[in-house]
């Protein structure tokens, strides 16, 4: 079991079926290990690099060069080196939280750490290092990008006329106002060298493969990362999708009855809501689990501590007050949800008598976009730490006769 799968375990356990929660989770999560997902895409035969259907020739002497941003970046390239083998010449990985060991024991791939979700210093230097690395692979080499969630954020190249402030300030605006995904990369786009298909110009006439795990749902993966090499051969590797069809074939292994919802979209307050008060009227003959990914949004109104998934959990506190046999999990994919140390939170029927106890008002505190000391105070926040991956956020419930 992965480290975040036993701290999964630890934070549900408790919690009546807990534990089949957190092993159908811990099933998503292992689906969408992006070391796995490249070992099992990527290889290198004696005249190409081969990813999937796409087949990259290799005249002699040609080099590969290995780019890797995002969440994922560390995980991913460290599964490519071995990979790619004696036709690695180098690299970079723009990584988030800098890698307990070495991703290359040869010392051929270089470490820049970025910032996210808001570009700073360190983001507009790892966009350098990308742009230095881009000009020095030669014409007959291959650029293999490895690209995952966060990349927008993690590297950064302003075009001339724009600095760093204002890609940071547009970006923490955007957030802020509840605006999908998509239009954000969009609008980052307009003012950064290295997006929308940025990266692959000022590479050319160097060739561009890209792996990507994508964190995007409704949209093509050739947005993610706001689409630094596109257009372009693409590989995609696993997505949300990949996370929610091995959470339901995991919760057909617990013997439980396993029930798709709709993909989580909009605003997380009223979603919450929503999906409590269908958890709640459930009227299952038999235990049943429904799962559904995506991602929601939030229009920030307070200035408290949450993320998206915690904001939703606590919309369906309420709802599911006094509601028996009835559990509500929220998780964000990376581990991280919002600017916070948590994944996501635990509901159930007893959440809301719980913090009562306390004195606790959970309207107030959604009112505030202050989710996290709620189910700090409850116990009952997620802490999974950094997972290595990123493709969205799972809602788990389950419901009993």
């Amino acid at each position: 079991m992965s480290e975040a799968g036993s701290r999964l375990h630890e934070g549900l356990e408790r919690h009546p079926d807990g534990a089949v929660a957190a092993r159908i989770l811990g099933a998503a999560l292992a689906a969408v290990d992006p070391g796995a997902c490249v070992e099992r895409a990527l290889r290198v035969e004696a005249d190409a690099v081969v990813a999937e259907d796409q087949r990259m020739e290799l005249r002699p002497g040609a080099r590969v060069w290995l780019l890797a941003v995002g969440k994922a970046a560390a995980a991913m390239a460290r599964a490519a080196v071995p990979r790619l083998g004696t036709r690695l010449e180098g690299g970079l990985a723009v990584v988030k939280h800098l890698p307990a060991e070495a991703i290359d024991p040869q010392g051929r791939i270089a470490v820049a750490r970025g910032a996210h979700p808001i570009p700073d210093e360190r983001s507009e230097a790892a966009g350098r290092a990308v742009i230095e690395l881009a000009r020095r692979a030669g014409p007959d080499d291959l650029l293999v990008v490895l690209l995952s969630g966060g990349a927008s954020s993690l590297m950064v190249a302003p075009v001339p006329g724009r600095s760093l402030p204002e890609l940071a300030r547009l970006g923490d605006q955007l957030l802020r106002s509840g605006v999908p995904i998509e239009e954000i990369n969009r609008r980052r786009s307009q003012l950064d060298r290295l997006k929308a298909g940025g990266l692959r110009r000022l590479a050319e006439p160097t060739r561009v493969l890209t792996l990507v795990l994508s964190d995007v749902t409704g949209a093509p993966s050739s947005v993610v990362g706001s689409g630094p090499s596109v257009p372009g051969p693409l590989v995609e590797l696993a997505s949300n999708d990949t996370a929610v069809a091995a959470a339901m074939r995991a919760v057909v292994a617990e013997g439980w009855r396993a029930e798709p919802w709709p993909p989580l979209r909009g605003e997380a307050r009223a979603l919450g809501r929503r999906l409590a008060r269908r958890l709640r009227d459930a009227c299952p003959r038999e235990p049943t689990a429904f799962v559904a990914g995506g991602e929601t949004t939030v229009t920030m109104r307070g200035h408290g501590r949450g993320g998206r998934n915690q904001s939703l959990a606590l919309a369906a506190l309420p709802e599911l007050a006094g509601a028996e046999g009835r559990l509500l999990v929220t998780l964000a994919t990376d581990g991280e949800d919002g600017p916070t140390d948590a994944a996501g939170a635990v509901v159930t029927g007893d959440s809301a008598v719980r913090a009562a106890a306390l004195g606790l008002d959970p309207v107030a505190h959604l009112d505030d976009d202050d989710a996290y000391p709620v189910f700090e105070a409850l116990g009952d926040l997620l802490r999974i730490g950094p997972t290595g991956t990123n493709v969205c956020d799972l809602v788990l419930a389950l419901a009993r006769p």
